[in-house]
């Protein structure tokens, strides 16, 4: 079988007379695995003709008018999806395409516009056609869109009979109809389309499989998802979202399942107006600067909204929680501080260590008392395998914080836990390095030997005893203004990724969504550690009893 990345775009022509400049950009973009398709230009072109003089936009302050598609929307989706064929037979290559795109770029007309396509261009016998959504006045705003669309034009209207929550093309008996996961049926059903709407608010996966499962026997059946980024990573959304970015990047090759996400990445900077044009490429467009900025500084001044913002408007999966600290009150806390201006200073350090295969973590707090002012610094480490390979990285990029010089790679596919030692041992001879806390469940291998290098290190429990009280003295000095942290941008991510737990004793500590390898806080704890320390020594040297719990453990 010849491999494609030999092909020329003229290979996958069966006409290459008058091929129009934007050919060239599509089928690079989207050039199959296995050389079993051709690209059929004069489809695409078909589909795009019937959309702009038969649909017209539903809403907005371009209702009544013609659709006009953007370059995005042909390029990436249309075109794509309609212009690749079978070389055998002729039909369509793609048979899934799954659109994960933000709110407010025109999602729900485009849906409906390329579902009328289907219904009168397809040329199937009686064919059937779903929009479906967790809720039925969910695909009703799909259906609504379909329906403005064939009454405002002339031809379309004559060809179809409307209803309240269906239209029939009647020259093929086929129709377009509403569905919904709380329908009473959900059975015999024979599929030619199915767009599925929101597909992260499906309660589970029951219309999803009743409704694929029975396109069986149509030649040619297609199911479209659309849909925004959602907040439950065990979902049917998120797992066909981790494959649709396993197709893009390379790690899966599915020939027929076209990935098209516009999502801004774990590791992004949310305040960056590039990252925002990332994930909306309507930016600047229909979707205006002036109304997403709106919404950007609504989360600047309320941190509760910032996973709202991140996840409707970045596409970027979140949790329903409050943030913690916010970027805002870090980065105003971000101070270039230069070693020399702090070694004179006492020092206290955390240390999380993580797995082996994880990241790890030396926080250091210098503290000039007399001043009310703390100095926050942290240092990472991590195996090669992990920082350079896509799946184990899982989208963070790790050599960018090794050029900025805030994390160490490791060789191997294991981090080492030499590496960190010897890190430690350099940074005592050169601060004045009072104590270290470490996390005792994985430092049974570097705490003795610091032990032996004459350095304090003392045992600090991650419990809620222990962590809650240095946890809501960081916030503090955080917003007070008296801890300053160096600016790295690892350290910064990863604050964006703490979820606060809490008990009934309101009780909190730092911790992640488990279900997120992506997302990390080990020196966002490492850091708590080191305060944590600084604020036991300090009640054990001048007030008595600490006024925390250290649990720790004898060797």
């Amino acid at each position: 079988m010849k491999k494609t990345k030999e092909m020329t775009t003229d290979h996958y022509l069966d006409d290459s007379t008058g091929v129009p400049s934007w050919v060239d950009r599509v089928v690079k973009a989207t050039k199959p695995a296995e050389d079993l398709y051709f690209f059929d230009w004069k489809e695409a072109e078909f589909r795009l003709k019937f959309i702009e003089q038969h649909c017209r936009y539903p809403e907005g302050k371009k209702v009544g008018q013609k659709m006009k598609l953007d370059q995005w929307q042909k390029e990436s989706i249309l075109f794509p999806a309609f212009g690749w064929k079978e070389r055998a037979s002729g039909l369509r290559r793609y048979r899934n395409v799954f659109l994960g795109i933000p709110r407010k770029n025109a999602k729900t007309t485009l849906t409906a516009a390329i579902a009328l396509s289907i219904m009168f261009q397809d040329g199937e016998e009686a064919a059937q056609v779903y929009a479906a959504a967790g809720e039925k006045g969910q695909a009703g705003i799909i259906y609504r869109a379909m329906k403005y669309m064939i009454e405002a034009d002339k031809l379309l209207e004559e060809k179809c009979r409307v209803m309240r929550d269906s239209a029939e093309y009647t020259d093929k008996r086929s129709f377009v109809k509403v569905l919904s996961a709380d329908a009473r049926t959900k059975h015999g059903f024979n599929a030619h389309a199915v767009l599925f709407d929101e597909l992260h608010t499906q309660p589970n996966r029951d219309l999803w499989d009743v409704l694929t499962s029975s396109m069986l026997q149509r030649e040619q059946p297609i199911t479209m998802i659309m849909t925004t980024a959602g907040t439950d990573t065990n979902s049917l959304c998120y797992e066909y979202w981790e494959y649709s970015r396993s197709v893009r990047d390379g790690l899966i090759v599915d020939d027929r399942w076209l990935s098209v996400l516009f999502e801004a990445s774990a590791s992004d900077d949310w305040h960056n107006p590039a990252v925002w044009k990332k994930a909306n490429p309507a930016l600047g467009g229909f979707l205006t600067m002036k109304n997403f900025r709106i919404e950007y500084e609504k989360a600047l001044k309320m941190p509760s909204y910032i996973n709202t913002f991140k996840n409707l408007h970045l596409n970027i999966w979140t949790e329903t929680v409050d943030s913690w600290i916010s970027d805002k009150v870090w980065t105003d806390q971000s101070l270039d501080f230069e070693h020399e201006d702090v070694k004179h200073l006492p020092c206290f350090a955390g240390l999380d260590l993580a797995s082996t295969r994880d990241l790890c973590s030396f926080a250091a707090i210098w503290v000039d008392e007399p001043n009310g002012r703390y100095y926050l610094k942290a240092h990472h480490f991590v195996n090669r395998a992990q920082a350079e390979t896509k799946k184990l990285s899982a989208g963070v990029d790790y050599l960018k914080f090794k050029e900025e010089g805030s994390l160490t790679i490791t060789n191997g596919n294991a981090t080492d836990h030499e590496v960190v030692l010897n890190y430690i041992r350099d940074f005592s001879r050169k601060n004045d390095l009072i104590e270290v806390a470490f996390d005792r469940h994985l430092a049974g291998f570097i705490a003795p030997k610091l032990l032996d290098d004459g350095i304090t290190v003392v045992p600090f429990g991650q419990g809620y005893v222990s962590m809650s009280f240095p946890s809501k003295e960081f916030e503090k000095m955080c917003l007070n203004g008296t801890l300053f942290n160096d600016g790295s941008s690892c350290l910064r991510w990863q604050m964006g990724c703490v979820i606060i737990e809490r008990n009934p004793a309101d009780d909190i500590k730092v911790t992640k969504n488990r279900n997120k390898n992506h997302q990390k806080v080990d020196g966002i704890v490492a850091s708590i550690m080191a305060l944590g320390q600084f604020l036991d020594y300090k009640s054990r040297t001048e007030d008595g009893p600490s006024s925390f719990e250290v649990v720790g453990l004898d060797f």
